[in-house]
C-alpha cells in the first residue's frame, strides 16, 4: 500500500484536466484547499487593523467630499498630508487647524504648516490626532473600575523640490504614536 493512498484524488481525471502530470495528480485534493485559503485570507484582511488607519478619515471637508482622491490636487490647507510634492507650488505660507466632531466621545484633530523655500523647494509639517475618551473600564464582575482613553497621533515632515517647470518630487516622513490603556494605566 502506498503511503499517499489516503490522499489520492478520487477523480484523477481532474488532475489531468488542469494540466498536472501523472506524477503530481495525487495532490489534486490540495488545489480546492488552496483556493479556499486564498479567498478567506483575502477577505479576512478587511477585518484586521492597520497602523495609521485613522489617517484614512480625511483632513478636510473637501478631501472627504472627493472620496479621498485628493493626491493630485493642490490643497491649500493640507498639502503636506495629501500631496507632498505640491508644497513647492505654494505662493505663501499656509497654516490650517481643524477639529472633527465625531459621535461616541471620539475626536479628530489636525494641524498643518506649509511653506515654499526659495528658489525651488518646499517644507511642510503636520500633526493629526484621533482618539476616544471617557471609556468605561470594567472588572470581570461588570463593576466600573476606571475611565480610560486612547489616542493615535501622526507627525508628518514633508520636503519637496522642483526638478523642472511644473514637475516636483516630494518626500514625506511619518511618525506614528499610539497611547493605549494597559493594565490599569490610562
Amino acid at each position: 500500500m502506498n503511503y499517499l493512498s489516503p490522499f489520492r484524488s478520487k477523480h484523477p481525471a481532474w488532475g489531468r484536466l488542469i494540466g498536472l502530470s501523472r506524477r503530481y495528480q495525487h495532490i489534486t485534493w490540495l488545489i480546492p484547499f488552496l483556493i479556499f485559503w486564498l479567498v478567506t485570507a483575502g477577505s479576512a484582511q478587511d477585518y484586521a487593523g492597520y497602523a495609521g488607519s485613522f489617517l484614512r478619515i480625511g483632513s478636510s471637508a473637501r478631501s472627504v467630499a472627493m472620496g479621498s482622491a485628493f493626491t493630485a490636487k493642490l490643497d491649500r490647507g493640507f498639502t503636506a498630508y495629501h500631496n507632498p510634492a505640491g508644497v513647492v507650488f505654494l505662493d505663501r505660507k499656509q497654516f490650517t487647524v481643524l477639529h472633527h466632531f465625531l459621535s461616541l466621545q471620539r475626536q479628530y484633530f489636525a494641524t498643518s504648516f506649509s511653506t515654499g523655500l526659495p528658489p525651488t523647494a518646499g517644507l511642510g509639517i503636520a500633526w493629526i490626532s484621533a482618539g476616544v475618551k471617557d471609556i468605561d473600564g470594567r472588572s470581570y464582575s461588570g463593576f466600573q473600575t476606571e475611565t480610560l482613553s486612547t489616542s493615535e497621533d501622526a507627525i508628518f515632515v514633508t520636503f519637496a523640490n522642483q526638478i523642472a517647470s511644473g514637475l516636483s518630487v516630494g518626500l514625506n516622513f511619518k511618525l506614528l504614536f499610539h497611547r493605549l490603556p494597559v493594565d490599569g494605566e490610562n
